[in-house]
C-alpha cells in the first residue's frame, strides 16, 4: 500500500505556470498514483525526469503496514524477522530524519560560505 507522488521543479527565472506548460513531463507535474497500479513506463519517465531535475519524486507508504507486510514474507525465524523490522524501521523512519539533518547542515554551510 502506498502512493508514488511527483511534483514539478520550477527552474530559476521561470514562473510555475510557464514551467509546467513547457515541461516535457506535464503529466507528472502534480501527480499521485497507488504503487500497486503504476505502470513500468510511468516509473521510467518519472525516474528520467528526476535525473533531469524536472520532478521531485516521493513514495508515501505507511511504515507499520510495510514492516508488517515484509515480515509476513520473511523467514519464520525470530532473529531474521527482527532484523528485517530493524532495517526497515531505520530505512523508513530514521533515514529520512538523517536526510533532513544533512540538508540543514548543507544550508548552514552554504549560508556561511556566501559571506566568505
Amino acid at each position: 500500500e502506498g502512493n508514488i507522488k511527483s511534483k514539478g521543479i520550477v527552474p530559476d527565472g521561470q514562473t510555475e505556470e510557464n514551467a509546467m506548460k513547457t515541461s516535457t513531463y506535464q503529466m507528472y507535474w502534480d501527480y499521485s498514483e497507488p504503487l500497486n497500479q503504476v505502470k513500468p513506463h510511468r516509473i521510467l519517465a518519472m525516474n528520467r525526469a528526476e535525473r533531469e531535475g524536472a520532478l521531485e519524486i516521493t513514495i508515501d507508504v505507511d511504515v507499520d503496514s510495510a514492516v508488517e507486510l515484509l515480515t509476513k514474507y520473511a523467514d519464520a525465524k525470530l532473529a531474521f524477522s527482527t532484523l528485517i523490522r530493524l532495517a526497515y524501521f531505520f530505512a523508513l523512519k530514521i533515514g529520512p530524519l538523517i536526510n533532513v539533518i544533512i540538508s540543514i547542515k548543507q544550508i548552514i554551510i552554504n549560508g556561511a560560505t556566501k559571506g566568505a
